[in-house]
């Protein structure tokens, strides 16, 4: 309904016109609102996903982030990254009864020459030496009978830490993001947003991968990657 107001002069009939659109497009505009309002009022849902990986030059880290099909709309994906060094558990255990260990030598022979010199006192005494002095000495095959005794090892604990990650790349579902987020990256991320990179329905894979490093080589290091989602569900 139009109302007129009395105090003022009354319209043309293309102010009329005006006002009537004017209204019109507010409606509008009130009725998408409300749709919208009754698909999605109460249902804002957040959370975060925390995964944390080593990671070499040849073996990326993984990290999977599911959006539910039954999604409206999402909100944002941030991403947050620690970079780390990489991490190894080191244990020694016990050890049960050894067994013989025999070994077997092959045929060898080997030759020697060798010239013989002395010196002695005042005497006599009768000898031959030939006039070639090389000989051979032969060694057959056998064995050898080796025994180590019962024992154990007192069991050792340790976490290794080596390398620590750089020039990190970010693969989004198969495709490089690197340069898109700012990266390669060398050192922590607080909020790389990646919303426009994830699919709105299904399985998303995040993959890390670390690059040549003359400093870390082999290039090695461990990941703590954190996703914050923020979406809409019906």
């Amino acid at each position: 309904m139009l109302i007129l107001d009395p105090t003022q002069p009354e319209p043309t009939p293309r102010e009329l016109a005006a006002r009537i659109q004017e209204l019109e497009a507010q409606f509008a505009w009130w009725k998408r609102d409300q749709e919208y309002r009754d698909n999605v009022l109460g249902m804002f849902r957040a959370w975060q996903a925390v995964e944390e990986h080593n990671l070499t030059s040849y073996t990326p880290a993984l990290m999977d982030l599911y959006i539910p099909p039954q999604t409206k709309h999402i909100q944002r994906v941030i991403l947050r990254l620690r970079l780390k060094p990489y991490e190894a558990y080191s244990t020694v255990l016990g050890v049960r009864d050894s067994d013989e260990a025999p070994t077997t030598t092959a045929l060898w022979g080997e030759e020697v020459d060798f010239g013989v010199m002395f010196s002695a006192g005042e005497h006599d005494h009768d000898g031959t030496v030939p006039s070639a002095g090389g000989h051979t000495h032969s060694l057959k095959t056998h064995r050898h009978r080796i025994m180590t005794p019962n024992h154990t090892h007192t069991p050792v604990y340790a976490i290794i830490h080596t390398g620590t990650p750089r020039n990190i790349r970010i693969y989004i579902n198969g495709i490089d993001r690197t340069a898109e987020l700012g990266g390669p990256f060398n050192d922590d991320q607080e909020s790389l947003d990646i919303t426009p990179y994830v699919q709105a329905i299904g399985w998303n894979e995040i993959r890390f991968e670390c690059g040549e490093d003359p400093l870390n080589d082999p290039p090695r290091g461990r990941i703590r990657a954190s996703v914050f989602v923020e979406l809409y569900l019906p």
